[in-house]
């Protein structure tokens, strides 16, 4: 185990170079706890994916692979807002969520 969890990055590395689609998810195994995404996004960003990539791995790009649509006019959508863009100052720290309608940060909170 601890050979195969040394050589993780290495591999998933590896596996993107290849050409082999990665993404971002909440069940990455002992690499990373669960629940930490934004970890998951900049642990994409440390085997060679740009923030760009990144943050697609965990959200369009992923919804795409899963043939999920973008984001449509009335439909449902959880957001995650930041006043800066997030693909120089990470993901850790919204300035506003939206999840199921209610919203946190911001004015709100």
């Amino acid at each position: 185990m601890r050979d195969l969890y040394a050589s993780c990055r290495s591999r998933v590395g590896a596996a993107y170079e290849a050409g082999v689609p990665i993404f971002a998810g909440t069940d990455a195994g002992g690499m990373i706890a669960h629940g930490r995404i934004a970890d998951e996004i900049e642990a994409l960003k440390g085997i060679g994916m740009s923030p760009t990539a990144a943050l697609g791995a965990a959200s369009w790009d992923a919804r795409a692979w899963l043939g999920r649509p973008a984001l449509e006019h009335g439909a449902s959508a959880d957001l995650v807002c930041y006043t800066e863009d997030p693909r120089r100052g990470g993901v850790s720290h919204p300035d506003l969520v939206i999840l199921r309608g209610r919203a946190w940060g911001g004015a709100n909170g």
